[in-house]
């Protein structure tokens, strides 16, 4: 089997790059979007002395439950962004000087491509996430969170129902983001 191949895969790698940057950049766009709206609607329920507490807790409960799940989509979509851009850089070595040879090249893309590897670790998942906007995003709901916790004092059932709840999920999208076949590095 020639390198004929290779053309045709480097145009599919461009294709996935930029949809996967495009991905990404809708991912962010949606969480800085429905932040605002949601610290909004917030400052808006603290204005109005009719609305329970409990309203005030469970939108901040929700919304945390919501960030971590645009925040694992950012992750996971990070990590296609990473391995899309290391294989179009060993197509491009390839061509300019025959290194990676075609024999390490399909290797790669069998690992990567074919298997779902990436080359980002969670670490560098964790930390981009974390430079794209989430730590604000996190930092402030749980800034919130803890002011309205402190205005609690004894939890009802309705209260500690929703805080297992949201920890509940919380640890699901967790264990989503450690086990996803698709985040396991190379």
């Amino acid at each position: 089997m020639g390198s004929e191949w290779v053309p045709s895969y480097y145009e599919k790698l461009i294709d996935d790059f930029e949809a996967s940057l495009e991905r990404r950049d809708t991912i962010t766009n949606w969480s800085l979007t429905v932040f605002l709206g949601i610290i909004g609607f917030y400052f808006a329920l603290l204005t109005q002395p009719s609305v329970s507490h409990l309203w005030r807790v469970a939108l901040l409960l929700l919304s945390l439950a919501l960030f971590m799940r645009f925040a694992v989509m950012d992750m996971y979509t990070y990590s296609f962004v990473k391995k899309w851009e290391y294989m179009k850089q060993r197509v491009e070595s390839h061509w300019i000087t025959n290194e990676p040879g075609l024999k390490e090249l399909e290797a790669d893309i069998l690992a990567l491509d074919h298997r779902g590897r990436t080359t980002a670790s969670r670490w560098r998942m964790i930390r981009s996430l974390m430079r794209n906007g989430f730590l604000f995003i996190f930092s402030v709901v749980l800034v919130l969170l803890l002011y309205e916790m402190t205005g609690l004092g004894a939890l009802t059932r309705t209260e500690c129902f929703l805080i297992g709840a949201t920890v509940f999920y919380l640890a699901f999208e967790c264990a989503i983001f450690l086990t996803h076949p698709n985040l396991r590095q190379r």
